[in-house]
């Protein structure tokens, strides 16, 4: 029922495909990958579909976030199941919203944007390997709860992006949910975020 030919800026119909690939995958969970064969090979066709297809947006956001997102998810959620190949050509699509191809992440995107590229960053470093990619990242993120500047995590703990603007119920929903899942990815591992930087979020 998708249009993969839509070009739609916001809504964009093959989104769908990662996104309800996404909420089957969880819902059945990973046991039924490895009891189920026709299950597990009907989703990693699924992912091969778009692998092979490439689809894209006029929309950069779709591009550089919202496609990595999501096929880097997959992609992980698949990975004891997916051949070598499989998962570099996903990595490849993961990576066009990594800091390792999008030096923009790093020196000008800030707010739920920039958490948007660390973790799409995170996502890719894990595909491929690379440790010192995975601590870029995450080191960026860090840097960016703080408080009082002209965007971000304002003193009174709104929120603005893109300049002075009020945005604490999109973009700040999305910056505290995802800076949130970063700090449960990381907890016990050697790439946590520092812990001035965690009392500064939970406060």
């Amino acid at each position: 029922d998708l249009d993969y030919t839509d070009k739609t800026r916001s809504f964009w119909q093959p989104a769908q495909h990662y996104a309800r690939m996404q909420t089957i995958l969880k819902g059945f969970g990973e046991e039924r990958l490895h009891r189920d064969p026709d299950y597990a090979a009907r989703m990693i066709g699924a992912l091969k579909y778009w692998l092979d297809h490439d689809y894209t947006n006029p929309n950069w956001w779709h591009n550089e976030i919202g496609m990595p997102l999501g096929i880097g998810n997959i992609t992980i959620l698949l990975y004891p199941l997916l051949d070598a190949k499989t998962v570099r050509r996903a990595a490849a699509l993961v990576g066009r919203g990594s800091m390792a191809t999008l030096p923009a992440i790093s020196q000008s995107w800030t707010g739920a944007n920039l958490i948007w590229g660390a973790l799409n960053t995170v996502r890719h470093a894990l595909l491929i390997g690379d440790s010192d990619l995975l601590h870029r990242a995450v080191t960026r993120a860090a840097a960016e709860i703080t408080e009082g500047g002209a965007e971000g995590i304002q003193r009174d703990r709104s929120f603005f992006q893109h300049g002075p603007r009020l945005y604490s119920g999109g973009y700040g929903l999305s910056f505290a949910g995802d800076i949130a899942k970063l700090l449960y990815l990381l907890q016990e591992t050697p790439y946590q975020l520092p812990a001035d930087k965690i009392d500064l979020f939970l406060s």
